[in-house]
């Protein structure tokens, strides 16, 4: 990465991490109830006691899903493609995969699609997927045109459902699989320049040895 940081060192300094995730808004929920029951054991009592037996009820049937999805969407996604039409992606496509999951509201995603977009021209060898997630085909190919970026291989998740079938909770979330379908690396939050060849480098490495 010496190179990058080369071109800009204040790079270096870039910390890009978390996303716009679901646990950090229980968090921040939490602490804003805690403040608000401050002094009120009864009020503070209640609010517990309805967070066990709801966390208890959600919790087991929650692990279930995400096991079961997992297994279903380890081999193939099911997406939209730009013209309508369903499309069954396989995760082996006899070469690295990178996938992001994205969405336009979301600004570290709209951040990280300049990065994306040119690793896309640089690494000819990859297979990059863009899958974007609940969103009109319509919002999202305004968005990009909008920014001037242009994206090969762009889906659409119209239910919002391939994400969390692959264990990717936040936005953004970029998958890193080897030729043979295997997840080697994943990363929730903005990407730089520099994290991206960090996570590139190792298929990099396995590809050029076949």
């Amino acid at each position: 990465m010496w190179e990058i940081y080369q071109k800009d060192w204040i790079s270096a300094f870039d910390i890009r991490d978390g996303g716009l995730n679901h646990p950090l808004g229980w968090f921040t929920g939490s602490l804003l109830l805690i403040i608000r029951v401050q002094g009120d054991r009864k009020l503070a009592f209640v609010y517990v006691k309805s967070a066990l037996i709801t966390g208890m009820m959600i919790f087991p049937l929650f692990v279930l899903n995400t096991l079961i999805n997992n297994q279903n969407a380890v081999k193939s996604m099911e997406l939209v493609t730009a013209q309508g039409e369903n499309l069954t992606l396989s995760l082996r496509s006899g070469k690295p995969l990178i996938i992001n999951f994205w969405a336009s509201w979301c600004p570290p995603c709209r951040r990280e699609m300049p990065i994306l977009q040119d690793a896309q021209q640089k690494y000819e060898d990859f297979e990059f997927i863009f899958v974007n997630q609940g969103e009109a085909p319509t919002k999202a190919r305004q968005f990009l045109k909008g920014n001037s970026i242009e994206l090969h291989n762009m889906y659409y998740d119209l239910a919002g459902r391939s994400a969390s079938q692959l264990g990717a909770y936040g936005l953004p979330t970029t998958l890193f699989y080897n030729s043979e379908g295997k997840l080697i690396n994943s990363h929730m939050g903005e990407l730089s320049e520099a994290t991206l060849h960090h996570y590139l480098q190792p298929l990099t490495d396995n590809s050029s040895k076949k």
